[in-house]
């Protein structure tokens, strides 16, 4: 039941704007009134526009005193050290980059050859350690022929 209601309304509305977009609404070009005459022009722009001389105003070039200048100066002559100063940090940032990724690389190079060294002793350990046991067990056959040359002597 509430379906047909909210299409009911919607139709209703839908109709109600049709009808105030072809009525349309009245603009303000509708209510102006058209000038007729030179003189309404020139009662109109004179309450807007105040009334001015009919000389021309020149702007006059503002003197620049003896300070003024040497101020400028002073202010052209810091900004051109501190260009400088900026240039001479930016090529000395490169160098100083340029110089790190050398001794990175030169530091890669000798964790690479430690890394071997290490790998290499590591091996000779185990290798010792290897030997190590094989003459141990050569010791208890030593020991045990010892004892059997003893008893072949006696």
């Amino acid at each position: 039941m509430t379906i047909p209601v909210y299409i009911g309304i919607a139709a209703f509305l839908f109709i109600i704007g049709i009808i105030l977009i072809l009525k349309g609404s009245s603009s303000e070009d509708e209510v102006a009134v058209p000038i007729s005459s030179l003189g309404e022009i020139r009662e109109l722009k004179e309450a807007f526009v105040p009334r001015q001389t009919n000389e021309p105003k020149v702007a006059l070039k503002p003197q620049v005193t003896q300070a003024q200048q040497s101020e400028g100066k002073e202010f052209m002559e810091e900004n051109h050290q501190l260009r400088k100063d900026i240039l001479e940090e930016k090529e000395r940032y490169e160098q100083l980059e340029q110089r790190m990724a050398v001794l990175k690389k030169e530091f890669d190079q000798a964790k690479e050859q430690k890394e071997a060294a290490i790998k290499t002793l590591e091996e000779k350990n185990v290798k010792s350690q290897a030997e190590k046991e094989h003459l141990l067990s050569n010791n208890g056959l030593l020991d045990e022929l010892k004892a059997k040359t003893g008893l072949l002597e006696k």
